[in-house]
């Protein structure tokens, strides 16, 4: 758990935030706790739905950053990832006790070792969404339905379930698809006690209430993305199994294993049949995204990762009892995951970009606001990127973290080349490049999102004066002869020599 913990943190402010992050820093931070809720279920504008996103995340970061309101511009990732990275860190320790409990020390043990050592679990502990909480209430409602089943005629156990069930559908809707595989296998395990069945009932009635009320605002709304985001089930399936498998198949064949052995080991089948089951979310998935016109990704089902874990602990684990003994299971599994993760880990410690541009858009945007120079007194320093509402959106909201907004012209161009013509030649005064039609704004989003997300539209031309410029492009430029070019990770830079 020590080792999961240093593994997440040691990148959590790496790359610079991005676009859905900043979204949801920008919905926590909208006003108050009523006005975080307006805005999560109504989306931005009014009736757009937010994509069915949850409340719950949205609150617990509205707490956090009026706990801690200020920061420096150098820690600023990490200030609004470290509730997801705390939330990883929870769920590393969740699983272990959870599975020392219930699933035995060496299925526990194997678990704990392979989520901690999880890439997707590892990278999402720095991504300012709900993925995170998901996995840790995921594992504590998994803990509930253990100890149902137990005891399913225990009234009180059906209220730690209904409390961590209901947690779940709060930060992810989908929730509800493992939620019913686990009330399924409860009904066949509760079938001949009148008590539990009429608290299972109660249970599902009381869940069911809470996802219509929180799915009513979105149902009508669609999100028109072309056909060719939804590539189909098959498709789906297999981005979402090589995902969690991070493209290591040894890891899908230990599932495979652990479905088969869980289901024929008396003392695990119950739990294996609800983890198996769970994973008709993934069709659901696909239909619910060709309903609205959107798109499956395996973030969106990413509570699938601690079955995805602990079926293949157990393929691990049982497979390596009938290979080596009981005696030396737990060494040999351990040592299984070790040898196979370790490859991954190391070269995610050596360079993560490749691994971050898995589950995110990766521009080093705080490396360009860094980067910029200051004004002389009694100007200003043009900021002219290439028209891109979603990158320009958040350069606006890193320079006004970073303190230098009002140092700062940021205008926007749908003629690069001809702006890098200009800046390029040094007789050429600073005003012709803030001039329509070269110099537009910046930001072409509707006036609802920027007034979410703050920005402020210059006058074009600014009336003030310029003592030095920077064009930045979102993508790979050819090097222009009298300029200074700076490549940074999805971004480049040109300015004149100084």
């Amino acid at each position: 758990m020590v080792g999961g913990a240093l593994l997440r943190w040691v990148h959590l402010g790496t790359p610079s935030l991005w676009w859905d992050e900043l979204v949801e820093i920008a919905m926590a931070q909208v006003g108050g706790v009523s006005d975080v809720l307006r805005v999560v279920r109504d989306g931005v504008p009014p009736g757009s739905g937010n994509a069915g996103a949850m409340p719950l995340d949205y609150l617990l970061l509205h707490a956090w950053i009026a706990l801690v309101p200020g920061v420096s511009p150098a820690h600023l990732e990490t200030h609004f990832r470290l509730p997801a990275f705390t939330w990883s860190v929870c769920a590393l320790v969740a699983l272990a006790v959870f599975g020392r409990r219930h699933l035995g020390r060496d299925v526990a043990c194997a678990a704990t070792l392979l989520l901690g050592v999880s890439m997707p679990h590892v990278l999402y502990a720095a991504e300012v969404r709900w993925y995170s909480l998901l996995v840790l209430v995921t594992i504590a409602h998994l803990w509930a339905f253990a100890r149902l089943l137990d005891a399913p005629e225990i009234p009180g156990r059906w209220g730690w379930w209904l409390a961590c069930a209901s947690t779940a559908v709060c930060t992810a809707m989908l929730s509800v698809v493992p939620l019913g595989a686990e009330l399924a296998v409860l009904a066949a395990r509760a079938r001949s006690s009148r008590r539990a069945l009429i608290a299972l009932v109660a249970s599902a009635t009381l869940l069911g209430v809470l996802v219509a009320a929180l799915a009513s605002p979105s149902l009508g709304v669609t999100y028109n993305r072309p056909a060719s985001a939804r590539p189909g089930l098959l498709w789906t399936a297999s981005l979402v199994a090589w995902f969690f498998a991070w493209d290591q198949p040894g890891l899908l064949v230990a599932v495979a294993l652990g479905t088969v052995l869980g289901l024929r080991e008396p003392r695990l089948r119950s739990m294996a049949a609800a983890l198996v089951c769970s994973f008709v979310a993934i069709p659901i998935a696909v239909v619910l995204a060709d309903w609205k016109g959107y798109y499956v990704h395996p973030r969106h089902v990413l509570f699938l990762l601690p079955a995805f874990v602990i079926l293949a602990s157990i393929g691990i684990v049982e497979t390596c009892r009938r290979l080596v003994g009981t005696r030396f299971t737990l060494a040999a599994a351990l040592a299984l995951v070790t040898a196979t993760q370790a490859p991954t880990v190391i070269r995610y410690l050596r360079n993560p970009d490749p691994f971050f541009a898995r589950t995110k858009t990766l521009r080093d945007v705080r490396g360009v606001v860094k980067a910029l120079p200051a004004p002389k007194p009694g100007t200003r320093w043009l900021v002219m990127a290439a028209r891109d509402s979603v990158p320009n959106a958040i350069l606006a909201r890193y320079l006004r973290w970073w303190g230098v907004e009002q140092q700062v012209v940021l205008l926007g161009t749908r003629d690069l080349p001809g702006a890098l013509r200009l800046l390029a030649d040094g007789g050429t005064p600073l005003q012709r490049l803030v001039e329509p039609p070269l110099a537009t704004i910046p930001v072409g989003l509707t006036d609802q999102l920027r007034q979410l997300l703050e920005i402020q539209v210059e006058p074009i031309p600014p009336a003030t004066a310029l003592s030095g410029a920077t064009v930045v492009a979102w993508d790979d430029q050819p090097p222009t002869p009298g300029l200074v070019q700076r490549r940074l990770p999805g971004v480049e830079t040109f300015e004149r020599p100084r």
